[in-house]
């Protein structure tokens, strides 16, 4: 017997059916239990393909992609399983892995160590490095002048560096000289080919060079980066290291020194032999042939030069003949030099510079214009090198006096009193008396010169 119990508990779980299928009850439909029951279906196999493809990325969350990633192999898992197989075991060891033509731990650290190995080489004697000798070479050029050559830079040495260091400290002359027509590349500003040597100085002065392989050494470092011909100052009388001279106005051998002279050639500063009276500051010709002198600045006080600024600009007093390039009766009130500038007058043409001079002449670039006596040409300052003697400003003044009456000073001169005084025969005078003080008309002090501290004078020769 169906009771009512029994019916009320079978109406409730199909409601419960219905809207456990996200449906709402409704009287009129009666498919609303099949219809929950195949939404109830759908969201449970959702449920079990998201539980399946879980967080794959897009191109791998159908069975289609998943089978094109593992090739279409219906086998792939034997397919692995072969391909391991054929791996290495494990060792420990490269003999283990089938490679035998290794080098051992050993024989690893012993090649590396022999790679990273710097020869060191002592030369005492003339002589030509090898390849293998390359890397630090410490010459002694003690028993007399040397010299030390390069293998060649060629594709056969390739890129090697080699470090030259003297150790002595004589004065015998060592070069480190290339090989055949190669070139150590330094100075390259006076000559862009470079040099076929350089010149050791003094103990410790080095260069580390480098080779390119074409023919070139190529400086990588030096002792000393001084500028070539610049001169310093020491705190001791000894000669330091890297290429320096004395400023004591050297005759040099242009082919012992060919940067040197190439640096004088260029300075602006080359003179005559003839001209170095007054030039002693920079450099001379020599015998005009093979020699060549460098600047005598020793007991000196140094000085910028003007470079137009009008400082050391100054006058002269001279004879002008029309159509002759030489001014006669020449009073000068400086030092004068050849290059010097005279300023363009009436009389004297624009450009003209002093060419040579004598104690009363001067003989110019270009010719007078007009004839003219007593003429005042000024001097457009210095020229480089150019030497000066020393010089007090000039001190003036006058004394006058009307006897009795009046008396006056003037410039240095001054009055400072008057009075009556006796002559030696007894009778008496009226007098007047003057003082001379230099600070009336020029700056002074209790010495002429200024008290200064000697150093020795060096200068860059390499």
């Amino acid at each position: 017997m169906i009771t009512a119990d029994w019916l009320n508990a079978i109406q409730r779980e199909l409601v419960n059916v219905v809207l456990g299928g996200g449906l709402t009850i409704n009287p009129t439909d009666d498919s609303q239990v099949l219809k929950a029951i195949r939404a109830i279906q759908a969201a449970s196999i959702q449920e079990a393909v998201a539980s399946l493809v879980a967080s794959s990325p897009a191109t791998l969350d159908t069975l289609n992609e998943l089978a094109q990633a593992l090739g279409n192999d219906p086998n792939f898992a034997t397919t692995m399983t072969t391909a391991l197989s054929g791996k290495a075991n494990k060792a420990t060891t490269l003999a283990g892995y089938g490679i035998t033509d290794a080098n051992t731990k050993v024989e690893t650290a012993t090649a590396i160590k022999a790679a990273l190995a710097v020869a060191i080489t002592n030369v005492s004697a003339s002589k030509t490095l090898v390849a293998a000798e390359l890397g630090i070479v410490l010459i002694d050029a003690t028993a007399g002048a040397l010299n030390l050559q390069l293998p060649a830079a060629d594709a056969t040495l390739g890129t090697r560096d080699v470090i030259v260091r003297r150790v002595d400290n004589g004065g015998n002359r060592l070069v480190v000289q290339t090989s055949g027509v190669d070139k150590i590349k330094f100075h390259t500003h006076l000559s862009a080919t470079g040099y076929p040597f350089l010149v050791l100085m003094g103990a410790g002065d080095w260069w580390h060079l480098r080779s390119d392989s074409t023919g070139s050494w190529w400086p990588i470092g030096r002792c000393d980066t001084t500028p070539l011909g610049r001169p310093v100052m020491e705190t001791t009388t000894a000669f330091p290291p890297g290429g320096y001279g004395a400023v004591s106005g050297p005759v040099l051998v242009r082919a012992e020194w060919p940067w040197l002279w190439d640096h004088a050639q260029q300075s602006g500063m080359l003179k005559t032999e003839a001209q170095r009276v007054g030039n002693e500051g920079g450099w001379t010709q020599g015998d005009g042939v093979s020699t060549f002198r460098g600047p005598e600045i020793r007991g000196e006080f140094l000085r910028m030069l003007d470079e137009s600024r009008g400082v050391d600009a100054s006058t002269i007093s001279c004879t002008a003949t029309a159509g002759s390039a030489v001014l006669t009766s020449v009073v000068a009130t400086t030092q004068l030099a050849i290059g010097m500038s005279l300023v363009s007058s009436p009389v004297i043409p624009a450009g003209a510079t002093i060419v040579s001079f004598t104690a009363n002449t001067i003989t110019m670039s270009a010719n007078a214009t007009a004839t003219v006596a007593g003429w005042t040409v000024a001097v457009a300052g210095r020229v480089a090198g150019s030497s000066e003697p020393d010089a007090l400003q000039n001190i003036t003044g006058n004394l006058g006096d009307i006897l009795n009456i009046q008396s006056h000073g003037s410039g240095a001169f001054y009055t400072v009193g008057s009075g009556t005084a006796a002559y030696p025969t007894g009778n008496t005078g009226n007098f007047n008396q003057f003082n001379f003080d230099a600070s009336r008309v020029v700056r002074t002090s209790t010495e002429t010169r200024s008290r200064n501290i000697a150093y020795p004078g060096r200068i860059k020769l390499i």
